[in-house]
């Protein structure tokens, strides 16, 4: 049976045949969970295995847990799929084969059905928020897409497991980072990094990443069902990697960061300005002049600042969105920076309030008026969780009183 090579050196390793046509035009990527029926053949005709009567055979693309022509040739494979493989040793069992069924350097045929398939989870905290797929793959590039480049993208939101087109963004440019301001779906952000120049993939987004109320309002989007996300990455701007930059970049770049995020607190786009503050820190991570250098002491400095002022910020902006343990390790590093800043302590006194945590709000309090004793507010703080905490106390005491003894 003739096929068409598939094989991705396209030496001719693995020649396809299809036999029943899938559905749709999305095929699983690596690492999605497969689910398929298999017959192997060798080239004589006998057949020295089969899925078909004990059950369903099931393996995760490119982790190595099958041969590299099933690699390989499953992820070329629609929903539905049946398809047969003609595999060169070197795609199966090689010189060795697989005694004592499978001779040396044999050349097999698989009769494969792809029956389903899991999506890759390439959430950033393996949640599965963002699940993806390849509807088709685009060619390797120079430089990933990175946080503020700007890419321009092809968007559809397609009814699951169908082509229905719910709404068409049709071509879109926005910076990395930002997609939620034009109407795209936050997962996005994080995808988009993880595709090359002419990627299309399918997304099945959740949660936090997926499309905010406001932007499904702006779309005019209500009652959507089940759907996905189809993204093609057309282009990218090339942005350097901070390990690429020299200190002076990393400033520049520092600099921009820490604007954009202002601007976006101003804006009450707090989970963007988080992300802006984010990057001021992750930009200076590391200072490449040297100790013994002239600039050294004018770097760090600069580093410094850029640092406090980003982890200041962050304290200031993790509460607006009910993260006040988020707030008060921000304020940490702060403090870690410059131990006597006066907003550092009184922002985390101010998030350990809300948490409740009152005892130790009182302290950062009490460190606030130490550094300024003109700070009325941190004053009056003081008195109200004092206040609360009496009254806790007093509560804690009516709640136990005469349990003693059961």
């Amino acid at each position: 049976m003739t096929g068409v090579d598939v094989s991705v050196a396209q030496d001719g390793g693995i020649l396809k045949a299809v036999l029943t046509e899938g559905l749709g035009t999305a095929t699983p990527s690596f690492g999605s969970e497969v689910t398929v029926h298999y017959t192997g053949t060798l080239s004589d005709g006998s057949q020295f295995d089969s899925s078909r009567g004990r059950g369903v055979f099931k393996f995760t693309l490119g982790q190595g847990q099958v041969i590299k022509g099933w690699d390989e040739g499953v992820k070329t494979m629609k929903k539905g799929e049946r398809s047969v493989f003609t595999l060169r040793p070197e795609y199966a069992y090689g010189d060795a084969g697989s005694p004592p069924k499978i001779p040396p350097n044999a050349t097999l045929t698989f009769d494969i059905e792809l029956i389903t398939w899991k999506a890759e989870d390439i959430s950033e905290n393996t949640d599965g928020s963002i699940l993806r797929t390849f509807v088709k793959k685009g060619k390797e590039s120079w430089g990933n897409v990175v946080d503020t480049a700007e890419a321009t993208v092809k968007c559809r939101i397609l009814k699951s497991n169908l082509d229905e087109v719910v709404h068409d963004y049709g071509k879109i440019n926005f910076r990395v980072g930002e997609a939620e301001l034009a109407n795209l779906p936050v997962g996005i952000d994080h995808a988009i990094k993880k595709m090359n120049r002419g990627d299309v993939a399918r997304l099945t987004l959740s949660g936090q990443a997926d499309l905010k109320p406001e932007c499904k309002n702006a779309l005019g989007l209500h009652d959507l069902g089940e759907y996905e996300y189809e993204l093609e990455l057309v282009q990218f701007e090339k942005v350097q990697e901070p390990w690429e930059m020299d200190d002076e970049t990393k400033i520049d770049q520092a600099e921009l960061a820490k604007s954009k995020g202002t601007e976006r607190l101003k804006d009450q786009k707090f989970d963007l300005a988080i992300k802006h503050y984010n990057r001021v820190i992750t930009l200076l991570d590391h200072q490449e002049t040297k100790n013994n250098s002239e600039k050294f002491d004018e770097i760090s400095g600069k580093f410094r600042a850029l640092k406090l002022a980003a982890y200041l910020n962050l304290s200031l902006v993790y509460p607006k969105i009910q993260e006040n343990y988020k707030a008060i390790s921000a304020a940490n590093d702060a403090i870690a920076i410059d131990p006597e800043n006066e907003k550092a302590f009184f922002r985390r006194g101010t998030a350990r309030m809300a948490g409740n945590d009152l005892e130790l709000a009182i302290s950062d309090f009490k460190k606030v008026v130490e550094i300024n004793k003109e700070n009325k507010t941190a004053s009056k703080n003081i008195k109200i969780c004092s206040d609360r905490r009496k009254k806790q106390k007093e509560d804690e005491k009516k709640k136990y009183a005469g349990k003693l003894f059961g």
